[in-house]
């Protein structure tokens, strides 16, 4: 995240050197070192551009999103949400993604929701075999498996991946 930051704030900001904190409500702190000569500013609609490509590479939609970061490659990782409903009962349970051509399958990731109970990580890893929930992606769709009835749950799976 860090890296990313400083890619989009030099682009804007001309090499300067700085530092910012990340939350769960956005940019908590910047701090920037730059020594300015004799009539040099730095104006506010450069700054509001390039936060405004930070927080728009950071969101997460239903559509396909550029997050701005580069895999190792050099590619750009894209990122999608999908809802996959209600998890399956005790079975496999396929969505389709959406998505043409994925090339490298950088994360998958997710979280189960039960109104009023909790919130549980997707994939679910526990001790008790017919407790987990597998998730994994293949060309087409989301793959979602358990071992027992989670089927009052909800699940919404992130994807990031290259083309």
């Amino acid at each position: 995240m860090k890296k990313q930051i400083n890619y989009l704030l030099n682009k804007f900001l001309g090499g300067m050197l700085f530092a910012a904190g990340i939350g769960a409500t956005g940019i908590l702190a910047l701090s920037i070192s730059h020594t300015f000569g004799p009539g040099e500013v730095l104006d506010s609609s450069v700054m509001n551009a390039a936060f405004k490509e930070i927080t728009d590479s950071l969101d997460y939609n239903s559509t396909e999103t550029a997050t701005k970061a580069k895999w190792i490659d050099g590619k750009t990782i894209y990122r999608k949400v999908i809802d996959v409903g209600s998890l399956p009962n005790t079975t496999g349970k396929a969505v389709a993604h959406g998505i043409s051509s994925i090339d490298t399958l950088v994360s998958v990731s997710g979280s189960a929701n039960q109104p009023g109970f909790a919130h549980y990580p997707l994939p679910y890893v526990h001790p008790t075999t017919a407790q987990l929930i597998q998730v994994y992606v293949d060309a087409t769709n989301v793959q979602i498996g358990t071992g027992q009835d989670w089927s009052a749950w909800t699940g919404k799976i992130v994807i990031e991946y290259t083309k």
